[in-house]
């Protein structure tokens, strides 16, 4: 597995660094934007949306997180079936189910509503966004159902999807985790980084034509 992390940048300097590598890095092997897309999310904000913008408990926030990381891997009937067993009944007759929903399927910034786009937890993403796309990455999108399921990510969370249709899944992921370094007995350090596993790469390069032609 190909890592690299950024320690001791604790502004969004640090995830524009990195998410810029990750596209330099495709760039270099001769893919185009269009053969995948970079997607970011912001787990304060998810952590906003489970449990103020819904209210619910320490134990709920966090079975539906780990229900919206397995998302894309099933049925819209399925997941809301499963987010209905989380939900308390008043919460479900409070209308969480449609609000959460209307959240976690928007493609943009611009489809939240009025409230989310202008609350603060928002704001490290909106502006990384921007930066980003002032720096020639216009493949990079906001996703809410981005979670990352480790439960050690602070801030910024991102995965790069590959778009060929044989191939559509989260090649590679990161985010930032200040608090990690923290729990191995030393100072906490603010950190930045992904991972990104070779057979995914592999695969990916083979679907788009990008392996060279190897003379043994």
């Amino acid at each position: 597995q190909f890592n690299v992390d950024i320690f001791g940048v604790a502004d969004s300097s640090g995830e524009v660094e990195i998410i810029t590598l990750v596209d330099k890095a495709f760039k270099f092997f001769g893919a185009k934007s269009g053969d995948y897309t970079i997607k970011l999310n912001d787990r304060k904000f998810v952590n906003y949306l489970l449990n103020d913008y819904i209210e619910l408990d320490e134990a709920s926030a966090h079975s539906v997180g780990k229900l919206i990381d397995r998302m894309n891997k099933m049925d819209r009937s399925d997941f809301i079936t499963k987010l209905d067993e989380i939900l308390t009944p008043e919460q479900k007759k409070s209308g969480s189910t449609e609000k959460l929903l209307a959240v976690l399927e928007a493609k943009s910034l611009n489809e939240l509503s009025a409230d989310l786009r202008s609350n603060e937890v928002l704001s490290d993403l909106t502006e990384i966004l921007a930066d980003l796309k002032s720096a020639g990455i216009n493949n990079v999108v906001f996703d809410p159902t981005v979670m990352r399921g480790f439960d050690y990510y602070t801030g910024i969370v991102f995965e790069v999807n590959d778009n060929h249709p044989d191939n559509n899944r989260s090649m590679l992921g990161g985010g930032r985790y200040d608090g990690l370094v923290g729990l191995f007995g030393v100072a906490p350090v603010p950190t930045v980084g992904f991972g990104w596993g070779d057979v995914t790469l592999q695969n990916f390069l083979e679907l788009h034509n990008l392996l060279p032609d190897l003379v043994s």
